[in-house]
């Protein structure tokens, strides 16, 4: 995984398609997904947030509030 990601830090063609990569990784491979890889891809989010404008900014948050709106199997009651 270590591996997949930093090649897709580095050689992304715009931060969109590194955020759409790294939720296919995290969807198809959390299981092995380490810390270390999740902080960096929550850092590069923070740092690009504000310097790459307004428009990464809403697109951002169109592409992860349907995510954090769906309920996950520890909000579910029995």
């Amino acid at each position: 995984m270590n591996k997949i990601t930093s090649l897709a830090e580095r050689h992304s063609p715009s931060h969109e398609w590194f955020v759409k990569t790294m939720n296919l990784v995290f969807e198809y491979g959390s299981e092995n997904v380490s810390s270390d890889i999740l902080n960096t891809f929550l850092r590069t989010l923070a740092e690009n947030f504000a310097s790459v404008g307004s428009s990464f900014g809403e697109y951002l948050i169109s592409t992860y509030l349907p995510i954090l709106s769906k309920p996950s199997i520890s909000d579910v009651t029995y």
